[in-house]
């Protein structure tokens, strides 16, 4: 049975990846669940909610974390580039500060995939749930974030106390983000902070070589001498004595550390085909290998073999975010979202209801699905799905359609048609104004 455990505002229990966290009405301005519809619309940057229930003393949300995601607090471990990525990716709080959706910004409540891209796992309606009015304090957070990542602070003490004990041990890069006045002067940190980390790892690389190259030097010279010790003195293991399991672990962790910081010398030079080269053929990889071969396939625009080290849901997902619609439409696989992107792409209406139950739906899908049912005709339909997903375009097509059947309509009067456009053209105009 699922464990019950305190969670911001209230209590949560996970079974698997599925999460049900429960709040009192109370601590809400919601009257009734119909208020709540607009947050199981799914958005980048939160998982899905996938059922929201509400009775005189709760509110109960249900979850799904995503497949691969973790719990932030873990991140603290990371390297020096997944760590910077992962900084980068926490400036997209920057696009919740004027949303009409709220969150918290907070470890507890914030979760990080393999390649660093980050989810908030509750979202609450701006005005009508907590946190009320933190969203000018996203800035801040987002900060003590960091400052959380980089340092051995809590989150909490750093958020209550500020950065006074932070800034006494913080790097020129942390000093800079913590000095930040706005999202872009934390962006040119990373920037910056990414150069030289560049710069670091191609000097490594260069002194490992030299030193490399020079400690096989000086073991070719001490075999010769242990071979001549050796006729001298009798026989010996010398096979033994220059693999001992400590120094072969270290030469190999040495390898280990120079072939990855080739890969992200080459990563950030953007030579994919060198970083696929090295990696396309290898056995056994590690994560961190994997992770590095698939950013490079998505580089290179080689979408098939991305598929096929990952998934293709999670390449479509990347090359939906980059809006690479030609790429979409190119892709060969029997996917449904795939199927799905790419009927609606070729605007094969029929193609894109019938896989509409097969596919993780979210707002702009269901507009998709709408936009499939008015070109259908059915213009009912069309408009209830395009009001779901507030998309405007669809519900105007939909009232200008029924002004376009009045006005051919023979049998009234000019006078009957002004009538009964009138109000439609008021609709249109609430439709706009997001009203309606």
């Amino acid at each position: 049975m699922a464990k019950s455990q305190m969670f911001l505002e209230g209590t949560i229990e996970f079974e698997g990846r599925d999460a049900t966290y429960r709040i009192p009405s109370l601590m809400t301005k919601i009257e009734q669940v119909a208020e709540l519809a607009r947050i199981k619309t799914e958005k980048s940057l939160f998982f899905h909610c996938k059922e929201i229930e509400m009775d005189n003393q709760y509110i109960t949300f249900k979850y799904h974390v995503d497949e691969g995601f973790v719990p932030f607090m873990r991140t603290r471990k990371l390297g020096p580039l997944p760590k910077l990525a992962l900084v980068e990716q926490l400036l997209e709080v920057q696009g919740l500060e004027n949303s009409e959706f709220i969150t918290f910004v907070v470890p507890e409540n914030l979760y990080v995939s393999p390649s660093q891209e980050i989810k908030f796992l509750y979202q609450g309606i701006s005005g009508l749930m907590n946190p009320m009015h933190e969203q000018h304090l996203y800035f801040y957070h987002t900060k003590c974030l960091i400052a959380y990542l980089y340092t051995k602070y809590s989150f909490q003490e750093i958020k209550q106390q500020g950065f006074g004990k932070v800034f006494e041990e913080a790097s020129d890069f942390l000093t800079c983000v913590l000095e930040a006045k706005s999202y872009n002067d934390i962006q040119i940190a990373v920037t910056r902070e990414r150069e030289r980390l560049q710069e670091s790892y191609v000097e490594k690389i260069e002194k490992k070589h030299s030193e490399s190259a020079l400690k096989k030097k000086w073991i070719t010279i001490g075999a010769t001498s242990l071979c001549a010790a050796g006729i001298f003195f009798g026989s010996f293991q010398l096979g033994s004595m220059l693999q001992k399991p400590n120094v072969a672990k270290a030469e190999q962790q040495l390898d280990q550390t120079e072939h990855l910081l080739s890969l992200y010398r080459y990563q950030y030079k953007h030579e994919y085909k060198k970083v696929i080269q090295s990696l396309s053929k290898a056995k056994n990889m590690s994560k961190e290998e994997k992770d590095l071969l698939y950013q490079a396939y998505m580089g290179a625009k080689d979408y098939q073999k991305a598929m096929q080290l990952t998934s293709a849901p999670e390449v479509l997902e990347e090359l939906i975010k980059n809006k690479n619609t030609d790429a979409i439409a190119k892709l060969d696989s029997k996917e449904p979202a795939v199927q799905f992107e790419q009927a609606n792409l070729k605007k094969d209406a029929d193609k894109v209801i019938t896989l509409q139950k097969n596919v993780k739906m979210d707002g702009r899908r269901l507009g998709m699905v709408a936009y499939a049912y008015f070109m259908k005709g059915d213009l009912g339909k069309a408009f209830e799905l395009g009001k779901q997903a507030k998309n405007k375009d669809v519900m105007i097509a939909v009232k200008n359609k029924d002004i376009e059947k009045i006005n051919n309509d023979g049998g009234k009067s000019p006078e009957q048609k002004a009538a009964e456009i009138a109000p439609i053209q008021a609709d249109i105009e609430k439709i706009k104004k997001g009203e309606i």
